[in-house]
């Protein structure tokens, strides 16, 4: 949440110094017409950083709103994960009685469709196109957060990838896909449906592992 919180006020930065700059050009169009066309290419620029500002300030709401809505019972749910010898972060890790789940957060807008691990953007009317895979993210991470168990305490413990919407977006096809993707609201029922799989000393020693390299760590 703070990795995805720095990238937004990054780009904010970034986004107001070019737009300052732009400014700057077009009014110096009245001195020299060579001005109007580095105007028009830092506006490039800044409507590029202006919109990467926008998806990072989306994502860090909708990673704020699971930290705060989330209240299974006897849970423990860590945020903003950075784990060694590994670029980015992994938005949430659940671990209770009921397993490790590893939360892939998406703040989306608008209608996407699944294939596997395909995802694409768009609707009937609109051309679809294909985006980065939110399930690829999310089995990686989990296969990282294993990975690590595995190495500090001897064990190996399985890991499920979620995705979780924050968002408005529709999604289609949603059981073609190779993680299960929900709402936010719909979280706690799915948690519902598995057995008791872990000890409340198995929660204790992984909490102990994952909290090291998490932002935030909640209770519930």
């Amino acid at each position: 949440m703070l990795y995805t919180a720095q990238r937004a006020i990054y780009h904010k930065k970034r986004f107001k110094k070019l737009a300052v700059i732009t400014l700057i050009l077009f009014i110096l169009f009245l001195v020299h017409p060579i001005f109007m066309y580095l105007g028009f290419f830092t506006l490039i620029f800044t409507l590029r950083e202006y919109n990467r500002h926008i998806t990072w300030k989306k994502g860090f709401e909708g990673e704020f709103r699971v930290i705060e809505e989330f209240n299974y019972p006897e849970s423990v749910i860590l945020s903003d994960i950075h784990l060694p010898n590994r670029r980015g972060n992994i938005d949430h890790v659940i671990v209770n009685s009921k397993g490790i789940f590893v939360l892939e957060t998406k703040n989306y807008s608008g209608e996407y469709y699944v294939n596997g691990d395909v995802w694409t953007i768009g609707s009937s009317k609109k051309r679809k196109r294909r985006i980065r895979s939110p399930t690829i993210e999310a089995k990686r991470e989990a296969s990282a957060i294993s990975s690590l168990l595995k190495r500090v305490l001897k064990k190996e413990y399985y890991v499920q990838p979620l995705i979780v919407l924050t968002g408005d977006a529709i999604i289609w096809e949603k059981t073609k896909s190779t993680v299960p993707i929900f709402e936010l609201e719909k979280l706690d029922a799915y948690l519902n449906q598995f057995p008791n799989r872990l000890t409340k000393e198995e929660v204790l020693k992984i909490v102990s592992v994952l909290e090291k390299y998490a932002q935030h760590v909640k209770e519930t």
